[in-house]
């Protein structure tokens, strides 16, 4: 199958890409390249690559006509980048996300939407479970499955928190800003309350779930979770396997607070999908950093932090234009 992956240069993008390379599929990418140059990594090669923005409606139709299959992962993709600039977000999040699916027709599509939708749930999170989107961004994740679900074709997946080596890695989720600070400082800062949950997934875990799900020719709405964990049980396993110290700073701390019911996906996939241990993850992220020559420097001025690496790329480009 060729598929087509937008968002192919991000984080989860070149995992996936490689799954599906692996799998005999033939990718094709399309990224305007905002984080590439953040790799620390070689990013994996496919059979096409497009740069563009997900807003040039027509590069990306003529991207989607040469494809089977269309898996959408571009976006702004967190919640301060949402607030950093609402007015591009709706833009790309909404807008040219909304294209994209029409551009797809009866094509197999997979939408990475997100577990933040539930914003604040004392009860477990089925995909029946009420939404409070309590950002731009998760907004924007309701308003783009809303459209995505009205289709036949369409594979909607509602990720939990994600993390795992990459070659363009983001220090900004939970799991891998707790390991880079461990590895790096010696000590794990709390920003978030430890009775906090979140359901979490490796990323390449999600690659490999993605093109199952795709080539079985799955549909409809899935939470997509390897398991659950409060904040401080996820420092607290960081903390055994790093010997680092544990710091709580709650000023500022992110209100989410939900845990996902993932019984729907794992009657869908059965015996075939095997998530890796959490342990594993945090082993193979602590080898990547090191791998990567992490610095204490690195974590205090937040280089892996996709805004930070927004506002340096945007500065960058000033400069350049003058």
């Amino acid at each position: 199958m060729r598929v087509l992956v937008t968002g192919n240069l991000g984080y989860i993008g070149p995992v996936l890409a490689k799954a599906l390379t692996q799998a005999g599929h033939e990718v094709h990418g399309y990224d305007s390249a905002l984080f590439a140059s953040f790799a620390t990594h070689s990013l994996p090669v496919v059979a096409h690559q497009a740069f563009a923005d997900l807003r040039d409606t027509k590069a990306l139709r003529r991207a989607v006509a040469q494809c089977d299959a269309v898996i959408l992962l571009a976006a702004m993709s967190n919640d301060p980048l949402g607030e950093l600039d609402a007015e591009l977000t709706r833009e790309v999040n909404l807008d040219a996300t909304v294209r994209a699916i029409e551009l797809a027709g009866d094509r197999p599509l997979v939408v990475y939407s997100s577990a933040s939708v539930y914003g604040v749930s004392a009860a477990m999170c089925g995909e029946d479970a009420p939404l409070r989107p309590l950002t731009l961004y998760s907004e924007l994740k309701v308003a783009v499955e809303d459209v995505a679900l009205r289709r036949a074709n369409a594979l909607v997946l509602r990720n939990g928190t994600v993390h795992g080596p990459a070659p363009v890695l983001r220090g900004d989720l939970l799991l891998n800003a707790m390991v880079a600070s461990a590895v790096a400082t010696g000590e794990i800062v709390l920003t978030t309350t430890p009775a906090t949950s979140r359901p979490v997934i490796d990323v390449r875990d999600l690659a490999a779930l993605t093109v199952g799900l795709l080539e079985r020719g799955v549909t409809g709405l899935y939470n997509s979770a390897a398991r659950n964990i409060s904040v401080g049980e996820a420092a607290d396993l960081v903390a055994r396997v790093t010997a680092a110290g544990i710091v709580e700073q709650h000023h500022g701390s992110d209100p989410r607070d939900y845990a996902m019911d993932t019984s729907k996906l794992s009657r869908m996939v059965g015996s075939w999908w095997h998530p890796r241990p959490l342990e594993a993850s945090v082993d193979d992220l602590i080898a990547h950093y090191r791998e990567s020559r992490l610095s204490a420097g690195d974590v205090v001025t937040r280089r892996y932090h996709r805004i930070v690496q927004y506002r340096l790329r945007a500065s960058r480009e000033a400069a350049s234009a003058k």
